[in-house]
């Protein structure tokens, strides 16, 4: 999962903490690929999933604090999107639990981001957030 600028949303913060769940996703894709201990995907996964839920926090912070409109909507789907993440085993160091996890993570996050994220991007940038 390749980060470019196309994924900048114009929050520093935020586009720190995206370029480092994708590569939080790679290092999960490179374990897929290689010959490495059932244990190392169970610490990735669990890295992963805790970085996730903490910049989800951060962004929705940032949105309550500075009064976004669509904070409620926003939130929703972050919601939704843990929930989904919670289906799969994360207890599991199964690859192919792993593995569709990895690829439901690619396809939320780029969505999500491109979509979503970049809504906020105008809101932030009118209140000087960068």
């Amino acid at each position: 999962m390749s980060w470019n600028d196309e994924y900048n949303v114009g929050v520093a913060m935020i586009d720190q903490q995206h370029k480092k769940l994708f590569a939080l996703i790679d290092k999960l894709d490179e374990c897929l690929g290689g010959q490495v201990q059932k244990s190392d995907i169970a610490t990735v996964v669990s890295s992963l999933v805790r970085y996730m839920q903490a910049h989800l926090l951060t962004e929705e912070r940032l949105m309550l604090r500075h009064g976004y409109q669509d904070y409620e909507q926003h939130k929703q789907e972050h919601d939704a999107f843990t929930r989904s993440v919670l289906q799969f085993d994360l207890r599991s160091s199964e690859p192919s639990m792993a593995k569709d996890l990895h690829d439901f993570l690619i396809a939320w996050w780029k969505n999500h981001i491109l979509v979503t994220d970049k809504r906020y991007s105008p809101f932030f940038a009118r209140k000087g957030i960068r």
